[in-house]
């Protein structure tokens, strides 16, 4: 799917977690709402086997609001990855989540790039040879305000939130 649109292939690929891996249910409170999107798992399976890196940037604002416990949002990643174990086919190599009230002003927080930049200087990675993607305007910012190639999964909540105004690189259309 994303791997047709370009003849070079990224170093790392950063993915929002709810709605672009997972469904996206408002605020994900339970393991039990884990729910794998089509074809995700084959996706992370394809960028394995390429030797791509894969990681996971979250905004996880239900954890500052009171909705879940950190300990709870952290249950919920490990379903993820049990799901993706289960399949096979997918490994995330960091997960980073920031926790925080979009208030709150922290710099963890998407569009904020400030994960994007901390994995690639831990990891080696030259940012104009990553990716991001994601289904909001937060996460195309953060890609393009880090250097990356960025990529739009259309959803219901993202095309709410569309702004014609932001430059993306690729819109997801299957």
């Amino acid at each position: 799917m994303i791997l047709q649109y370009h003849t070079h292939l990224p170093e790392a690929v950063f993915f929002d977690r709810d709605g672009t891996l997972i469904a996206d249910t408002h605020y994900v409170t339970s393991p039990d709402q884990v729910i794998l999107r089509p074809g995700i798992a084959n996706l992370l399976a394809t960028l394995r086997y390429h030797n791509i890196l894969c990681f996971i940037v979250t905004n996880q604002s239900g954890v500052g609001r009171g909705y879940l416990t950190y300990y709870e949002a952290c249950r919920i990643q490990k379903r993820l990855d049990w799901l993706l174990w289960c399949s096979g086919k997918g490994l995330i190599h960091h997960v980073f989540m920031c926790p925080h009230l979009p208030s709150d002003q922290c710099q963890c927080r998407k569009p904020n790039p400030y994960f994007l930049n901390h994995a690639c200087l831990a990891y080696g990675l030259n940012a104009r040879r990553c990716w991001m993607v994601g289904d909001k305007k937060s996460d195309i910012e953060a890609g393009k305000r880090a250097g990356m190639k960025t990529l739009l999964v259309p959803t219901f909540k993202g095309a709410k939130e569309g702004d014609s105004k932001i430059q993306l690189d690729r819109v997801i259309t299957s």
